[in-house]
């Protein structure tokens, strides 16, 4: 039992790592930053 829920630990926090180290999706939805990046950008 201690086992899966140690896997299952480790798991999330690789997930949490990869999405908020590695990829964050990101969409512009006003024109806040339209110098640098045009509306609807991902």
């Amino acid at each position: 039992m201690y086992r899966i829920l140690y896997l299952v630990a480790l798991a999330a926090a690789g997930a949490f790592f990869l999405r908020s180290c590695l990829y964050e999706p990101v969409v512009i939805v006003s024109g806040s930053m339209e110098p640098t990046l045009p509306v609807g950008t991902k």
